[in-house]
């Protein structure tokens, strides 16, 4: 038993939740990226919400040739709280990732995560840098994971990447669960406001800027919304009134009710644009 003890301590299993619905054009990337780690012990929770495009058909095919590193569901749901919720009661491991159907892992992530967390027995939580990147893969702007300020991260969203972010099974025991919206900043603060959070200096996933992405809608009256939810959740943490999240929610909102739809694919494309020549200045600073 002592032995057991100890082996499971020394590899812990480590349990990647992802919830998908119609994911079939990017899920098997995802998947891939989590098989192919060089780290073994990995099982890969899938929580789907009935998808009707061969999601389903694709986890069934992984789900029998990869038993016990594989497992899904596909069931109807509320949103994607909900099937995070699942996947994390449905998880055996002792340290949690969560992984989108259309972010992938780099190859040794979890393998650093764990040493990580063998090397440092007191910590609950770390994170690292995350890729933002095209469809094609060039990546578009980095997230680098420095040094964590609870104000900076309330008021912006930045700090923390959610694809690049682990943390032991006592965490979500402690903070309880997601809401039926299952915005990844609101468990992010309430995380950060009760354990220590760690980084390391390493890119620990990439996850897909695209039309059809959850968090990064085209629509003005969606993106307004999300900017909305996201405003509402730094001010119950205590965020700021005037704040780059309050910004983007009252330019929205102010272009939905102005029925400036129209021009709103021009200041997306400014907004990146802006982004891109700011993460250049920021690349050749570090250099």
């Amino acid at each position: 038993m002592i032995e057991k003890w100890k082996e499971a301590e020394e590899k812990p299993l480590v349990s990647i939740i992802t919830p998908t619905f119609n994911a079939v054009k990017y899920l098997q990337v995802c998947i891939e990226s989590v098989l192919g780690q060089t780290y073994p012990y990995i099982e890969h929770v899938i929580v789907d919400g009935h998808s009707g495009d061969g999601t389903v058909q694709v986890l069934e095919r992984y789900q029998a040739q990869y038993r016990g590193r594989i497992r899904f569901i596909s069931e109807g749901d509320s949103g994607p709280g909900e099937a995070w919720n699942k996947g994390l009661r449905m998880a055996e491991g002792s340290i949690f990732g969560c992984l989108g159907y259309d972010d992938v892992y780099t190859l040794d992530a979890v393998e650093t995560v764990v040493d990580f967390f063998l090397s440092h027995q007191e910590a609950c939580f770390v994170h690292g840098d995350c890729d933002f990147i095209s469809p094609d893969g060039e990546v578009i702007r980095r997230h680098r994971a420095r040094e964590y300020c609870f104000e900076d991260f309330v008021n912006t969203s930045r700090q923390i990447a959610t694809p690049s972010a682990f943390y032991r099974r006592i965490v979500m025991e402690r903070i309880g669960w997601l809401d039926s919206c299952g915005d990844d900043f609101d468990v992010m603060l309430r995380i950060a406001k009760r354990f220590p959070v760690h980084s390391v200096d390493r890119v620990l996933s990439k996850t897909m800027i695209h039309t059809e992405s959850v968090f990064c809608p085209t629509s003005l009256e969606k993106r307004a919304k999300l900017y909305r939810d996201r405003y509402i959740i730094s001010r119950r943490y205590g965020g700021r009134i005037l704040t780059p999240i309050a910004l983007r929610y009252y330019a929205a909102m102010s272009m939905y009710r102005l029925r400036l739809e129209p021009f709103f694919p021009l200041a997306l494309n400014f907004l990146r644009f802006v982004r891109k020549i700011a993460g250049k200045g920021e690349q050749i600073r570090e250099t």
